[in-house]
């Protein structure tokens, strides 16, 4: 993810960062749905993996496995999820054992309050990301420091949210929540500026 977004910022247009910035989101937004539905290469994943490491490709397929029995028993209550006291988690019926591993945040999340906790907790993050995409126009009026600097912070935002397939860095971390937020300012703020701007031109 670090070497993706490196050669992004570097080598893309401030447009076309954005740009992929929205599609890492709809890649995570959509993900429960694609993974639920196999539509989510997951096989072509392992298989690409393996070609690298087995090693790897064993930890993968090991993720893979465990979200499948986690999303399938977040599925049996969609709306709200199960709840805390571990009821979003799996038991072998035989032994009582937590069978189940929560690496993703978003399979925590999706388990325990559903599909309504989930769009509430990560449209949060997709929101300054759409908003940043909307803007576009705006954006372009500014110094080209400004679009590299506004695309870069979206890109940011967008790895930070993928992340959260195989991790859960957002558990606890105030920084990340904070520069959703300082993203969503700084393009309400660019577009104050604008509208002053208008303003004073019309007055002279």
């Amino acid at each position: 993810m670090g070497t993706l977004l490196l050669l992004s910022i570097y080598f893309l247009k401030p447009t076309q960062q954005i740009l992929l910035s929205v599609i890492i989101a709809i890649v995570f937004i959509t993900y429960p749905f694609t993974s639920a539905t196999g539509l989510f290469p997951h096989e072509d994943l392992y298989e690409l993996a393996a070609t690298y490491s087995e090693e790897r490709a064993g930890s993968l397929k090991y993720r893979f496995d465990n979200e499948e029995i986690l999303l399938n028993h977040a599925n049996e209550k969609p709306l709200f999820g199960w709840g805390g006291w571990a009821r979003s988690r799996v038991f072998d019926p035989e032994t009582g054992k937590d069978i189940s591993v929560t690496d993703g945040y978003w399979i925590i999340i999706l388990g325990k309050y559903g599909w309504v906790g989930f769009l509430s907790t990560f449209l949060f993050m997709i929101l300054p990301i759409w908003t940043s995409f909307r803007n576009q126009k705006l954006l372009r009026g500014q110094d080209m420091s400004v679009q590299r600097s506004v695309a870069a912070h979206t890109l940011i935002l967008s790895i930070i949210l993928i992340d959260q397939l195989p991790n859960s860095s957002l558990i606890d971390n105030g920084l990340y929540w904070l520069l959703a937020g300082s993203l969503l300012g700084r393009l309400n703020e660019l577009d104050k500026n604008r509208g002053s701007t208008i303003k004073n031109t019309e007055i002279e």
